[in-house]
């Protein structure tokens, strides 16, 4: 029997993660910048630093926003990079047209909002079929066509995220009792009922972990007349987080806690300036930011069957993604809900590519259900 290379990749808003049979190689953010004047390309952590002080001379690419492929040929572009950085520093043998891609399957998990037509761009890209097309860059068409031609994985399997976040949340999807799992990412927000092995009730928005820095910017801005970039507007969001449910403790923190101090442009005068604002300001900001989180919540709970009603209130839900971190969002959210129980899972932004661990732990299954052909 072939050895097997399983690739798992993470397509997220935010963070595009690789992982190539159990040690991840990209993690990092899912933007790219093209410099017309250099030829030069920047992708993840050197990229994403660029994005609030780019010159004109550089182009800033996010390929997937809100859930959503924005632009595919920068996709293209951001994958080929990435794999070509991959093959200097990890594995040279990856350019062999029978080696390494040959034997490789590639297990990717995808927004429920990507289309069908993206979903073929990208089995193709991956097999070698499609190269990016970027304007201003022909000079890159020669490379990208070039590591095309090695670029031909045996086998593609796409795979709804929220499948493989509650797997990597320690979830047994396949109980058919089902599990009631929230997956809160960058740029959309999944609710979903998963059950005997599938998806039974699932639906998305675009209001995340972005909408909410949004939400925060535009109300230092419209409010304070004070302007700051989307980082900062992170950095607030993470560092006040929801309102702190219990009261007693509540009033307790308040005690010794209360201000923030918050940097930025007046928009009156042009000039720097610090502010000083109530924590609690922040924190409604924040919690009306996610009420359509809670309203989708609340749908998904409508449109399930008694059954499974009954077991979202005995076992509760399960958070998962980036903005599942978000102080005491597991409290606030089943104060919201009446659930007794909701939990993040552990590692959240991690949940998704350790979902795809269960086809590295048993390769052989990919022979028997026909991902791959036993070599003769």
């Amino acid at each position: 029997m072939r050895k097997i290379n399983i690739i798992s990749i993470d397509l997220g808003t935010k963070n595009l993660i690789i992982k190539i049979n159990d040690q991840i190689v990209f993690d990092q953010p899912s933007v790219i910048v093209f410099d017309t004047e250099s030829g030069q390309t920047f992708i993840g952590d050197e990229a994403f630093y660029m994005r609030d002080s780019l010159p004109s001379t550089k182009i800033l690419k996010e390929p997937l926003v809100n859930g959503v492929i924005a632009d595919v040929n920068a996709l293209i572009a951001l994958l080929t990079e990435i794999f070509i950085n991959i093959v200097q520093v990890h594995n040279k043998k990856i350019w062999k047209k029978n080696g390494f891609w040959k034997n490789s399957v590639v297990l990717i998990g995808i927004p429920s909002k990507i289309c069908r037509l993206d979903e073929e761009v990208l089995s193709e890209t991956l097999q070698g079929k499609h190269v990016a097309r970027i304007p201003l860059f022909s000079e890159k068409f020669k490379r990208y066509e070039f590591f095309s031609n090695v670029m031909n994985a045996e086998k593609i399997i796409i795979v709804p995220d929220v499948k493989l976040a509650a797997i990597g949340a320690g979830l047994s999807i396949w109980d058919p009792q089902g599990v009631f799992l929230l997956d809160i990412g960058a740029g959309t927000s999944d609710c979903s009922i998963l059950a005997s092995g599938d998806v039974i009730i699932q639906d998305s928005i675009a209001t995340a972990g972005n909408f909410i820095d949004t939400e925060i910017k535009r109300y230092l801005e419209e409010m304070h007349y004070l302007s700051i970039s989307k980082k900062q507007a992170e950095e607030i969001k993470i560092q006040v987080g929801l309102p702190i449910v219990d009261e007693e403790l509540a009033a307790k923190v308040a005690e010794i806690d209360t201000k923030i101090t918050v940097y930025g442009k007046s928009l009156k005068t042009g000039n720097p300036e610090k502010i000083v604002l109530e924590r609690s300001d922040i924190e409604k900001i924040i919690a009306q930011s996610i009420e359509p989180i809670i309203e989708l919540c609340k749908l998904i709970i409508l449109r399930s069957s008694d059954t499974f009603a009954k077991t979202i209130q005995e076992n509760g839900l399960v958070l998962t993604g980036g903005s599942a971190l978000l102080k005491n969002i597991d409290s606030y959210i089943a104060k919201e809900l009446n659930l007794e129980h909701v939990v993040v899972a552990d590692e959240p932004l991690k949940c998704v590519i350790k979902g795809t661990q269960i086809y590295e732990m048993h390769k052989s299954d990919l022979y028997e259900k026909g991902y791959i052909r036993p070599s003769r």
